[in-house]
C-alpha cells in the first residue's frame, strides 16, 4: 500500500512497474506525475481461448483499489494499463490528464460528480489488436488472424461539476 499525503508532488514514473502494489490512497492537492503507477506491457501474458476464437494479454497489474483527494491532477498516462483497477474514490476538483487510467479493463465504479476535467481516452480501451505469441508471429484461428479487444466495464458516470471533457475520454467503453 502506498499513501500520499497532502500537497505532494509524485515525480514522473515513481511507482511505475510497482508489481506488488494493490492500493493507493493519494491525499487532496497532489499531483500524479505522468506513468506515476502505469504497467509497463512488457509484463503481459498471452492468453488464448480457441472455443471462442479469442484472445487477450493479462497485463500483470496488481492495483486494485485507489483513493484520489481533492484538487488532485492526474497527468498522462499516470494509472496507464492498471488492468484490475476495479473502484475509483475521487474527490472534488480533480483534473485527470489524457490516457490517465487507459486500459483499466475491470473499472466498474467511479464517481465522477466533482471532476472539472477529463483528458483524451482517459478511460478508454484498447481497440482491436491482432495477437502474436512470443515470437511476434500473429496467431492464426480458422484460417484468420485472432484479435483482441479491451475496455473497461464502467456502466454509469456522472459528469455534473464538469468544465471540460476532451475527444475520446470514454471511446471503446463497451458497457456505456
Amino acid at each position: 500500500e502506498v499513501v500520499i499525503p497532502d500537497g505532494f508532488v509524485i515525480p514522473t514514473g515513481c511507482f511505475i512497474d510497482c508489481l506488488k502494489l494493490q492500493s493507493v490512497t493519494i491525499g487532496d492537492n497532489v499531483t500524479v506525475g505522468m506513468e506515476a503507477f502505469a504497467v509497463s506491457s512488457r509484463h503481459t501474458e498471452l492468453k488464448l481461448d480457441y472455443s471462442t476464437d479469442t484472445c487477450y494479454y493479462d497485463i500483470f497489474s496488481p492495483l486494485t483499489s485507489l483513493t484520489i483527494g481533492d484538487n488532485a491532477v492526474i497527468m498522462h498516462s499516470a494509472f496507464y494499463n492498471a488492468t484490475r483497477l476495479t473502484e475509483i474514490t475521487l474527490g472534488e476538483g480533480a483534473e485527470i490528464g489524457d490516457y490517465a487510467f487507459y486500459n483499466a479493463q475491470k473499472l466498474e465504479s467511479i464517481d465522477l460528480s466533482g471532476a472539472v476535467a477529463i483528458g483524451a481516452y482517459a478511460f478508454s480501451g484498447d481497440i482491436y489488436y491482432v495477437c502474436s505469441d512470443a515470437a511476434g508471429t500473429p496467431v492464426v484461428v480458422n484460417g484468420g488472424y485472432l484479435y483482441t479487444y479491451f475496455t473497461n466495464k464502467l456502466k454509469s458516470v456522472d459528469l455534473s461539476a464538469l468544465e471540460s471533457l476532451s475527444e475520446f475520454a470514454f471511446a471503446y467503453s463497451g458497457e456505456l
